[in-house]
């Protein structure tokens, strides 16, 4: 299991922005699913966050999916236009179907980074609960947490961690 305490599990901010970059975001889902439990763990306080990140990974999933099944139609209905198979048919009405999925999928998609931004203020303030209990001087920033959300929050992961071990070891 992932351990957050282990310096061996932790994942720097440019390996997550990177590896969410080449998966198309779907690596920090798959990061939030394994670093929150852990985080849980290691702190001993409780967090709800299955909903949020259920939600997350709904949205972000049926907005991939629908993007991609409008393609689809809009790629056939060219090849079958081009073919001459379908030469009757109305290409606007054909057409407004690819536009209220892609419509749709937007909105999933939007709906998805609203709630990636509510999740990374509660992980932040989360963190900062956590340090201000053991005394670790931490100092956190709302525009970061917004922009950046969930790279931001695992910087902020990394720091109180190392913060947390300086501070056990004196230096």
């Amino acid at each position: 299991m992932y351990q957050v305490d282990q310096p061996q599990d932790r994942i720097s901010t440019l390996n997550l922005v990177l590896l969410s970059f080449v998966t198309c975001g779907i690596y920090s889902i798959i990061y939030l699913w394994r670093i929150i439990p852990s985080l849980i763990q290691y702190t001993q306080k409780s967090f709800k966050y299955r909903d949020f990140l259920l939600a997350i990974t709904i949205c972000l999933g049926v907005s991939i999916l629908m993007t991609s099944f409008s393609y689809e139609m809009a790629m056939t209905f060219v090849n079958d236009y081009l073919e001459g198979i379908d030469s009757e048919s109305d290409f606007s009405e054909y057409m407004l179907g690819v536009q209220v999925f892609d419509l749709l999928a937007s909105f999933l998609a939007l709906a998805s980074g609203i709630l990636y931004i509510i999740l990374s203020f509660k992980l932040r303030t989360f963190i900062e609960e956590y340090a201000k209990e053991k005394q670790i001087n931490l100092s956190t920033n709302k525009v970061m947490t917004f922009f950046f959300s969930i790279f931001y929050i695992n910087y902020l992961i990394n720091q109180t961690l190392t913060l947390e071990e300086n501070q056990k070891t004196g230096a």
